[in-house]
């Protein structure tokens, strides 16, 4: 008995050696098992999967490759930071074990954040070019691309207001350069007074009078303080300095005389040439000059007055509302209108929109009436015309072609007669006279 028992025993040992033998040579063969799994046995078996984020992240390595070069190169993936916040043990680095039971709840969770992230970033595509290369396109979510559009609106709202504020602020610049460089210009001047009636009283400079301003007509000049008619200085728009009789008594005062006929010893019988640069002298008979007056009248809005005399002494007067020439490429053409006055209108209604005309022009009108003047086949109203004595004239004794005399058809209702005095000269619209001191 004692023999049986230990032989029982020696032939249990040796079966129990052979079963564990075989149960360790089918450790990890079982196919459900992962290739990185450990079992261990400590009554239950429990299965333990090993797997390292870069398990997880190589299933969605892009490639991008050249078929002509047959280059292959792995595309550099980043996982978003949501979902290393979410799951800090996926680090490139960092090796996890994962509980199998945890293992679909994982992958779930990490498709929902690809998901979310594709819905927020947008989508890539590719194709093939041309060229044999593929090329990335990627797709913007509906969200972002109106946030973009919205942006890009706003950008464009925001460029046409800088836009419009630069250009408001180069006007004023450009304003204040001007205004600058007026002021600095204009630092006062010296009128010369030539002659007036009765003579002035004025202790200044031994050239003149110092005035702080430089006057561009006779009503500057009125409204600085010189009330009595004579010559004085001005000062017109290009800087050019005049001389101008200035009537400071007529109608309130303040009038730049441009043309005065009163003895005939002036010849208005003169070509183009001085007719434009003016001639005789601003205290006698005289004509300011068609390039002189242009340049006045276009100063700022001007009125024409036109005082007549016959040779009974009676005197009437025209005045125009507006009156104004232009420059010598356009004839210098007259600009008048806005009549009243003591004398019917024989010149506005009929010679206004007309250019100049001398005899040296080719103008039949000028040669025959021998004078400068805005005619009109030909005339109404001719004040240049030839000065003739005791008013009467005929062509029969002057032997004429046609009148030629200082007409103002209405006032005798004949081109034969011939005025005494005439004065033509303007002064600004707004012109108010003031009390004397």
């Amino acid at each position: 008995m004692k023999w049986a028992s230990i032989l029982l025993t020696i032939v249990l040992l040796l079966t129990g050696e052979c079963e564990a033998s075989d149960e360790r040579s089918d450790v990890g063969h079982d196919e459900d098992v992962h290739p990185n799994t450990l079992t261990e046995t400590n009554g239950d078996v429990l299965d333990m999967i090993i797997q390292t984020s870069r398990d997880v992240l190589d299933t969605n390595v892009e490639t991008i490759w050249d078929i002509n070069n047959d280059n292959y190169e792995d595309t550099d993936w980043h996982p978003p930071a949501s979902l290393l916040e979410t799951h800090s043990d996926l680090s490139p680095d960092t090796q996890s074990v994962i509980d199998s039971r945890n293992t679909v709840n994982t992958n779930h969770t990490f498709n929902r954040i690809i998901d979310s992230s594709s819905a927020q970033c947008g989508e890539y595509s590719s194709h093939l070019t041309s060229s044999g290369q593929c090329r990335l396109m990627a797709t913007l979510p509906p969200v972002l691309l109106r946030s973009l559009e919205f942006r890009h609106a706003k950008t464009d709202t925001l460029l046409y207001v800088h836009a419009a504020l630069l250009y408001e602020l180069q006007t004023q610049l450009h304003n204040l350069s001007a205004a600058v460089q007026r002021m600095s210009s204009n630092t006062g001047c010296t009128i010369k007074v030539l002659r007036t009636t009765p003579l002035l009283s004025m202790p200044d400079t031994p050239d003149g009078q110092h005035l702080s301003f430089c006057p561009s007509d006779c009503a500057s000049l009125y409204n600085n303080g010189v009330r009595h008619s004579g010559v004085y200085t001005i000062i017109l728009s290009p800087g050019a300095i005049l001389p101008v009789y200035c009537d400071m008594e007529t109608e309130g005062g303040g009038w730049t005389v441009f043309q005065r006929r009163r003895d005939g010893l002036v010849s208005f019988n003169r070509g183009w040439s001085e007719y434009r640069d003016g001639f005789g002298e601003p205290k006698d008979e005289h004509w300011l000059g068609n390039q002189q007056l242009h340049l006045l009248s276009n100063q700022e809005h001007y009125s024409l007055r036109i005082d007549l005399q016959d040779w009974s002494h009676a005197h009437r007067h025209a005045l125009y509302h507006s009156f104004r020439i232009e420059n010598e490429e356009n004839q210098y053409r007259l600009h008048v209108s806005g009549f009243s006055g003591t004398v019917e209108d024989s010149f506005g209604w009929y010679h206004d929109q007309h250019g100049f005309s001398t005899p040296d022009t080719g103008n039949l009108c000028a040669e025959i009436s021998h004078a400068g003047w805005w005619f009109h086949q030909c005339f109404y109203a001719n004040l240049n015309g030839v000065y003739y004595k005791g008013g009467r004239y005929s062509l029969k004794a002057q032997n004429l072609l046609g009148p030629d005399g200082i007409v103002w058809f209405s006032l005798k209702e004949s081109d034969f007669y011939s005025l005494k005095a005439v004065t033509m000269m303007i002064r600004p619209r707004n012109f108010r006279p003031r009390l004397s001191p």
